[in-house]
């Protein structure tokens, strides 16, 4: 039936396996997030996927990462699976998740975080997989997108919303 291979068309590879578990992890991670409401998780999933995909496909384009496997191969050359779906949901988290009220040392090392996961599962993407290639310059760059991007998204989240999350000393009696 299906086997767990590297190389082939129409077989099952660690690719294909890591793509479609980028889909239910995304899926399933956003129907049990219930710190959020649908309106809210549906606007966040869209503005954070404004951010990674036009910076991935501005990556792309300057030949700092290629997607030798990817999904959509003859449409586009970045990653849909994550770049579309995986790093919104994620951003779905960040923002559901951010320590607002807290110090900056909290709410910085919250950011440090969320980027240096992203590093971490590129540069395993890269090493173990043949989904990822990239410059020595691209960890970088990723960190500084996953911090402007998500940090970006929050800021238009506060003010879409309305919502002052201010730490507990800026609030006025």
């Amino acid at each position: 039936m299906w086997h767990l291979t590297r190389k082939g068309a129409g077989l099952l590879t660690v690719e294909r396996i890591i793509i479609i578990l980028a889909w239910i992890i995304s899926l399933v991670g956003l129907l049990v997030l219930k710190r959020l409401s649908w309106r809210e998780k549906f606007l966040l999933f869209i503005a954070v996927q404004f951010f990674t995909w036009s910076l991935g496909m501005i990556n792309v384009e300057l030949g700092v990462i290629q997607y030798p496997v990817r999904d959509f191969s003859v449409a586009t050359s970045v990653n849909f699976s994550f770049h579309y779906v995986l790093f919104p949901a994620i951003g779905v988290y960040f923002v559901a998740y951010y320590p607002a009220g807290r110090r900056l040392i909290s709410r910085l090392l919250y950011n440090f975080s969320f980027a240096a996961g992203f590093v971490i599962g590129y540069v395993l993407c890269r090493k173990y997989t043949e989904l990822v290639d990239f410059k020595p310059i691209y960890p970088l760059v990723l960190a500084l997108n996953v911090w402007i991007g998500f940090n970006s998204v929050n800021h238009y989240y506060d003010w879409f919303y309305g919502k002052r999350r201010l730490r507990k000393e800026e609030v006025a009696p």
